[in-house]
């Protein structure tokens, strides 16, 4: 019988082990068509927890909403806290580390019927292979590698939240 981890470690083997088209090489600097933002925190109420990302001029925010679990792993994440056991973002971020992988680039690609859709690049032998991810996973998984999260431009025109300009100044004289 397979331990836990020497199943993580075929499955995850076998997908680093991508065909040559699933395989891109390594990109620097911030993708085409993407804005880097970063995570300002989570705001957690009876019913609904809601990841805020914001650039880094904190002028636009991106909503996300997530799930407890997702919520609690973030949060923690964000403060470079842990839990007392291995969370599964911990537990990921291990298994990649082991098997010789690094995250290297995580995006947020698009909105589909109001869930947002997300790729993680994982570096391998000087090669890149993308995973298809929830949102919530690839932002807590950019923040275990201290890494901005890439928001696609189209997803920013659909949810993105900008500060109003502030009114122009009125001047009374006397």
């Amino acid at each position: 019988m397979l331990s836990v981890m020497n199943m993580l470690s075929l499955l995850i083997g076998f997908s680093l082990l991508a065909t040559p088209a699933e395989a891109k090489k390594v990109r620097k600097g911030q993708p085409d068509g993407f804005v880097a933002f970063y995570v300002a925190g989570v705001i957690g109420g009876e019913s609904t927890n809601v990841l805020i990302l914001t650039n880094k001029e904190e002028d636009i925010m991106v909503p996300i909403t997530v799930n407890e679990s997702a919520a609690m792993s973030i949060s923690l994440r964000n403060h470079r806290k842990r839990f007392e056991r291995p969370l599964t973002h911990d537990l990921i971020d291990s298994v990649v580390g082991l098997l010789g992988g690094e995250i290297v680039e995580v995006r947020i690609d698009e909105l589909i019927d109001g869930a947002y859709t997300a790729s993680i690049d994982v570096k391998h032998k000087r090669r890149v292979h993308t995973l298809d991810a929830r949102a919530s996973d690839a932002v807590a998984l950019a923040l275990g590698r201290q890494l901005p999260v890439y928001v696609a431009d189209a997803v920013l025109e659909a949810t993105a939240m900008v500060e109003p300009e502030p009114e122009d100044e009125v001047v009374i004289r006397l």
